[in-house]
């Protein structure tokens, strides 16, 4: 006979596992990653690099632009050539913090930053 101290323990065991969310993964936090970044409701196609802290972000247009944000600040490049006096902050900013999943929350279809931002 099947005792039912032995099976107790086992059906709590299974009713644990399938009430568990699955872990959500944030895709900038791998070394590349390819979406749709929406800020002020305008959709930008970019690719974000994430390497070593540094995060790169290259929308599709103008062509060649990218923009680089590390601990110490940003660069923007065109075409390989690094402009002076653009540093600041940049509407792409929040994909950085995105990155490293500051002020951002991850659901399984897109990523939301606290200030409305979103990367899908």
């Amino acid at each position: 006979m099947i005792c039912i101290k032995r099976i107790l323990p086992l059906i709590l065991c299974l009713l644990l596992v399938s009430c568990s969310k699955p872990v959500l993964k944030n895709p900038l936090a791998e070394k590349s990653a390819t979406g749709i970044f929406v800020s002020d409701g305008t959709e930008y196609p970019v690719t974000v690099l994430n390497e070593n802290g540094a995060v790169t972000v290259i929308p599709d247009k103008p062509e060649g632009y990218s923009i680089t944000f590390t601990q110490d600040g940003s660069s923007v490049s065109f075409d390989g050539i690094t402009l002076d006096g653009a540093d600041g902050l940049s509407r792409f900013y929040p994909l950085y913090e995105m990155a490293l999943g500051i002020n951002t929350e991850v659901t399984k279809t897109e990523l939301k930053h606290s200030n409305g931002c979103t990367f899908k």
